[in-house]
Parts: structure tokens; sequence; C-alpha cells
């Protein structure tokens, strides 16, 4: 029983955290002027926000770590400039799968939109604390370090992860 409340739980977030993604994609259309939602007539802007919030998180989830993983190597600001061009490829390719009801107008406005959803979504995220660590994440960990622990060893008590970092 406490597997399926676990992943009712899982689904109620990923739904909620796609919404809060669909508000910030229209929030982003309203402000940034090369970015438009044209719904056909029969059907609300928000059912087109959605389905581009949707596919946003896909490509994003597809796509996003290959270009980070291919400028891990050259440092951490080279890292946030990638991330920052990444935001706005997603939203061209976004606008390319979904056009004529979904348009980006250019780089220029993909990556001012890629900055301007990223704000918001932070902003409605914190607000609702859907990645407050007590809420999730926290949770998430700790079902993960109960479920599978980092070495079978009966005699030993203690158990825990050492993380190093190293910088330079």
């Amino acid at each position: 029983m406490g597997a399926v409340r676990l992943l009712v739980r899982d689904i109620i977030r990923f739904i909620l955290i796609w919404f809060v993604d669909t508000l910030a994609l229209l929030g982003t259309a309203a402000i940034v002027g090369g970015i438009n939602i044209q719904a056909p007539p029969s059907v609300p802007n928000i059912v087109v926000a959605a389905a581009a919030a949707l596919t946003l998180s896909i490509i994003n989830l597809l796509i996003r770590p290959l270009i980070l993983l291919l400028a891990a190597p050259l440092g951490a600001l080279v890292i946030l400039l990638v991330g920052l061009f990444a935001n706005a490829i997603v939203l061209r390719l976004t606008a390319l799968l979904l056009a004529p009801a979904f348009q980006v107008d250019g780089w220029w406005a993909a990556f001012l939109g890629g900055l301007v959803f990223a704000a918001i979504d932070m902003v409605l995220i914190n607000l609702l604390t859907l990645n407050d660590p007590d809420s999730f994440y926290n949770r998430m960990v700790e079902r993960r370090a109960k479920g599978q622990p980092f070495f079978d060893d009966p005699t030993d008590e203690g158990r825990g992860l050492l993380i190093l970092e190293i910088d330079g």
C-alpha cells in the first residue's frame, strides 16, 4: 500500500510541476515579444501552453544533459553559458515541433525567453515549495538509502556516504 501512495504522490507532483511550467510558459509568452502562443480557434491557449510545456520537458530530459556533458570538461563558466544557450536551443526545438501553435521568433527571443521562463518557473516552484528539501528530495534520498544500502556488512552498525569535492 505504501508503494501505491508514493506513486500517487509522485504523479501529483509531476502534474503540479507541469501546471507550473504551463503557467511559466504563458507568462513568458506575455513578457517576451518574440514568443507567441497562437492556438487554433477551437483550442484554448492553455492547452497549447500545456502541450508546449510537456514537449519542453521531454526535450530538456533528452537533450540538455548531452549538451552539458559535452561542456563539462571546459569548466564551470562554460557550463553556465552553455546551460543558458541550451535553454534557447530547447525552446527553438519545441517551437519547431509545435509550429504554428507555439512560435519562437529568432535566437534572441529564445535566449531571453529561456531566462524569463527559468525565472518565472523558479519563483512559482519556490512559492509552492515544490522543491522544499523536506518535502520531496529529502524523502527520496531517505527512501533510496533505506532500500539500497551502500554495502552489505551485517556487522557494521553505521552506514554513511562520503562525498569528496575536489576543486581545481
